[in-house]
């Protein structure tokens, strides 16, 4: 009887620390996801006012391995278009890219697998649909009379 009170004690310390450890994970790449969309916010509305354009450039403003940005428009189904580009999605991701305009879904792959992804509201900008490589995510933007255009700097000539 003591024994199996102690298996039973055990079994509930494991599965508690495994629960804590799995959600202080989602917890820290929230956070992390949710200080990139921040910074990227605050650099366009803060310092377009001051500037005809500014470079916006994610291989800086991230503190995290990825080596390809997918960045995918409103209406998408984020699972199919992750498996048309043999992306692993993970299910534990949440976005309402499949049902809202007024959204950009920014994956961050590194070795073919989602490793952060972000919601990026289109008030604050229309981001080019696109796929691009670490070393050459630089975009540029320019504030217009009613509102604010993104573009991958590749593309302005």
């Amino acid at each position: 009887m003591k024994k199996t009170f102690y298996i039973i004690i055990l079994i509930v310390l494991i599965s508690s620390m495994v629960l804590y450890y799995i959600n202080y994970v989602n917890n820290y790449e929230v956070t992390e996801a949710k200080e990139l969309n921040d910074k990227m916010i605050k650099i366009i509305t803060e310092d377009i006012n001051n500037k005809d354009k500014i470079v916006l450039d994610l291989n800086k403003m991230t503190k995290f391995n990825w080596n390809k940005l997918y960045i995918v428009g409103p209406y998408t189904d984020p699972k199919i278009f992750c498996s048309k580009k043999g992306v692993k999605w993970s299910n534990s991701i949440i976005t309402t890219i499949k049902y809202d305009d007024g959204v950009y879904l920014l994956l961050f792959v590194q070795d073919k697998k989602v490793i952060k992804y972000l919601d990026f509201s289109r008030r604050y900008g229309s981001f080019p649909e696109g796929e691009y490589d670490k070393g050459n995510s630089l975009f540029e933007i320019t504030k217009n009379k009613d509102y604010i255009d993104i573009n991958h700097l590749k593309e302005i000539k």
